[in-house]
């Protein structure tokens, strides 16, 4: 590590290298802008302050349909693009790295997609400076969903206890990055 770039440099170059990694194994080709775009939303929200709220004297992680309700009533159009980039990365970071957790709450991957694709698809049409990255987020948000997922699972599951615990969420919550990491361990036959 170069210890002269601040850590949040790191932190970019750590996941673009991550991302970069694992856009290789997708069909589709990711432009170089939007995997920026993408490092940078994960180095970012790797500071609490950037993801959470502060209400009432503690940390809060304001919902999705309220931060579409602030956008809805915002005073401003650049108001209204500032919330919704937040609703769309707010979307794509909990979409992408806690899908059991809200499954648990019956929300499905479909919201995230629906809230994330809107928010981007509206910056698409009316963020003056990067139309084109806001459309290509939107037109591939679920497949972003899996790259980012895939980006920031451990490399393998290192023992046993970790594959059946892997195991039991993913036969729990079906979640597509789970099934792939098991399927690199050797969890699945030809036939699945």
């Amino acid at each position: 590590m170069d210890f002269h770039t601040p850590f949040e440099a790191q932190l970019v170059d750590y996941f673009r290298h991550r991302l970069n990694h694992q856009a290789e194994k997708y069909p589709t080709h990711t432009q170089e802008e939007t995997l920026w775009y993408l490092s940078g939303l994960l180095a970012r929200y790797g500071h609490s302050h950037q993801l959470f709220d502060y209400e009432d004297q503690h940390l809060t992680l304001r919902p999705l349909a309220l931060i579409y309700q602030d956008a809805r009533h915002a005073a401003t159009e650049w108001e209204r693009c500032m919330l919704l980039r937040k609703l769309g990365d707010t979307a794509l970071f909990i979409g992408a790295l806690f899908p059991q957790s809200y499954r648990r709450r019956g929300l499905k991957q479909d919201y995230f997609s629906g809230m994330g694709r809107s928010a981007y698809s509206y910056l698409g049409e009316h963020d003056k400076a990067n139309p084109g990255l806001f459309q290509r987020l939107a037109d591939r948000f679920t497949e972003l969903l899996s790259l980012v997922a895939d980006a920031c699972q451990k490399e393998q599951l290192f023992d046993m206890t970790d594959q059946l615990q892997a195991y039991i969420r993913w036969q729990a919550t079906g979640d597509p990055a789970l099934e792939r990491q098991l399927a690199k361990e050797g969890w699945f036959d030809q036939r699945h």
